[in-house]
């Protein structure tokens, strides 16, 4: 879809508005999660409106890739939780 690019070195490849560092699935979970107005989305993002809505009709033509993205951001997360709670490892002489 112009105007959703996806390269490995912003983001981590995900799916994200061309020319800035703001992923789809933010924006999603702002608008769905978060029951924010798209034009109040826009305002806080300072991004265009059109912009909001280019990045929801992303989402939600590409289910299954979405749900990829989410699932690896509970992965990763919950693989820092579990490193945080861990003891640092002893120092070994």
């Amino acid at each position: 879809m112009e105007g959703i690019v996806s390269t490995k070195d912003v983001l981590g490849g995900e799916p994200r508005l061309a020319e800035r560092r703001i992923a789809v699935r933010q924006i999603a979970g702002l608008v769905i999660n978060g029951a924010n107005p798209p034009a109040e989305i826009a305002d806080q993002l300072d991004i265009p409106i059109s912009e909001v809505h280019l990045a929801l009709a992303y989402y939600y033509k590409n289910p299954e890739e979405m749900a990829d993205v989410q699932k690896q951001h509970r992965e990763a997360a919950e693989r820092a939780k579990q490193e945080a709670l861990e003891p640092p490892e002893a120092v070994k002489d």
